[in-house]
């Protein structure tokens, strides 16, 4: 798992070097039978394999994103959900950290 997320830093810091946010995390689900993709994870019990990515990559923050993140602050009181690269960079990797490594650490042990 360790190795994944490394990747999965990787992908991200090149997402971020080019100012892009708003990214998600794909996970397909596929039974062991099924023909192997080349960026698969096995499930433990190896019935299954994943396929993971990183999918809607082309959104840059923009300075309509940043008018839409500052109006809602001010309008809304509360954090936006559309945030700079800086913070969506951030976010993102903590909550995979939270999902992948953490969550997969915890069931192994």
């Amino acid at each position: 798992i360790n190795a994944e997320y490394m990747g999965l830093e990787r992908d991200v810091a090149f997402l971020h070097s080019h100012g892009r946010m708003d990214y998600s995390f794909l996970v397909g689900v596929a039974p062991w039978a099924s023909a192997r993709p080349a960026a698969v994870l096995e499930s433990i019990d190896r019935a299954e394999l994943f396929c993971v990515g990183i999918i809607d990559i082309l959104t840059t923050f923009t300075w309509v994103r940043q008018a839409e993140a500052t109006l809602k602050r001010v309008l809304d009181h509360e954090p936006a959900s559309c945030v700079d690269p800086d913070a969506y960079r951030d976010r993102f990797l903590q909550r995979m950290r939270e999902r992948i490594v953490d969550e997969a650490g915890a069931r192994a042990a």
